[in-house]
């Protein structure tokens, strides 16, 4: 018989967290990504309700679905202030594959966004997003500029984070 090794050996408290972290993650792309995929992650997010729900119960501890505090805390650690959020990824692989769809989706041509231009912040559409180079094009006083996405940031719908 083969022994199953574990690929990590985390503290209890740390796999509770990412865990939660993953299942923000898998929530967001739900509802970024086209119907497709998005039904994928969705299926994802119930398994991971599941795991979270099963280890809170037993352990009485907090989560991102009994406690509005808690899940403040994650989606702060889970959004940044510019440019794309901390999405959890499994390995270099996924990050180097899934990396790309998610700059694809998350700044996907038409999402309202914030972008900071000559020290202020200018609300916007993105025109076209240039995935390779982390960039976006947008219209600024009816004149296309492009900025990275550490310049930009995107107006979060309630919907995008309501679970």
């Amino acid at each position: 018989m083969e022994l199953v090794t574990k690929s990590r050996h985390l503290p209890l408290s740390d796999f509770y967290s990412i865990l939660q972290l993953e299942y923000i993650s898998y929530f967001v792309r739900s509802k970024i990504y086209p119907p497709e995929y998005a039904a994928k992650y969705s299926r994802y997010c119930d398994c991971k309700r599941e795991k979270i729900d099963k280890i809170g119960d037993k352990n009485e501890l907090p989560s991102i679905f009994n406690g509005e505090a808690v899940k403040n805390r994650y989606v702060d650690v889970f959004l940044n202030a510019y440019g794309l959020p901390n999405f959890e990824y499994r390995d270099e692989n996924s990050v180097r594959i899934m990396g790309k769809w998610d700059r694809t989706y998350w700044f996907r041509e038409g999402t309202r966004i914030k972008v900071r231009s000559d020290s202020e912040l200018v609300h916007t559409v993105i025109v076209k997003n240039l995935v390779n180079i982390e960039s976006v094009i947008v219209n600024i006083n009816r004149k296309p500029e492009q900025f990275g996405y550490d310049f930009i940031t995107r107006i979060i719908s309630d919907k995008l984070l309501d679970f």
